[in-house]
């Protein structure tokens, strides 16, 4: 037995070699390999190009084309801000398919009036919105707030307000309202409440205000705040001051 052991010592140890070999490069494969796969995965994170063609209901594929199981895409070049309607500071412009202007959304717009803007007995020159776009406002309210001078005229029995719809009351000789002149006198408040809507303001058309028998006259001035609701999505109208 004794005289065997020198024969076999060369076969362990290059058996003992080989396999610490083996092992060293099969490490060294595995680490040179790991930082190849971490960089390729940052790269496409960072700046790589996505798939041509996303997998089926994957993120990727829903921002490029929406899908059923996923929900409508954004719009081009948009964000889920502008979707929303805001952008953190004021509200993002007036669009059909935006939540801050859908359909049965409110919003106030406030029109300058000088009394001696006040035409009488007419439309004409009474303009105190621009036309009304994209479809019908349900008018819910008038306020009007006057300076330490407030609305006068000689002949004036009442201010009116009215509109230029083609159906319901429309023009100088059907008025929303009639309200005695004195309502809107020196820091007074008249608001028609909101418990009915006025009317309902049809696409184009504008609210004016008017003196039934007479023009009004002196610089005082009332700021009307009229109130509407979308009837459809993306429905809207400015103010324009009498100055």
């Amino acid at each position: 037995m004794n005289k065997t052991r020198p024969f076999l010592l060369p076969l362990v140890a290059v058996a003992l070699l080989v396999a610490l070999q083996s092992g060293t490069q099969a490490q060294s494969i595995s680490i040179a390999r790991q930082p190849s796969v971490t960089t390729t995965t940052c790269a496409k994170l960072d700046a790589g190009a996505l798939s041509g063609t996303p997998t089926s209901n994957s993120l990727a594929n829903f921002v490029a084309t929406g899908g059923t199981a996923l929900g409508t895409k954004l719009g081009a070049s948009s964000s889920l801000v502008d979707a929303l309607g805001f952008n953190g500071v004021v509200k993002a412009s007036a669009s059909a398919g935006s939540l801050a202007y859908q359909a049965g959304s409110r919003f106030t717009v406030v029109s300058a009036v000088t009394s001696s803007s006040i035409p009488n007995g007419t439309i004409t020159g009474g303009a105190i919105t621009a036309a009304s776009t994209t479809g019908i406002l349900v008018l819910r309210s008038i306020v009007a707030q006057c300076d330490g001078t407030g609305w006068a005229g000689s002949g004036v029995t009442n201010f009116e307000f009215a509109t230029d719809n083609v159906k319901g009351k429309t023009g100088a000789a059907a008025p929303l309202i009639s309200v005695v002149k004195a309502t809107f006198g020196a820091t007074t408040t008249y608001s028609t409440g909101a418990t009915d809507p006025l009317a309902v303001l049809e696409t184009g058309k504008k609210i004016y205000v008017l003196g039934d028998a007479g023009a009004g006259t002196g610089a005082g001035i009332c700021n009307v705040y009229l109130t509407f609701e979308r009837g459809v999505d993306g429905a809207t109208i400015t103010a324009v001051s009498l100055p």
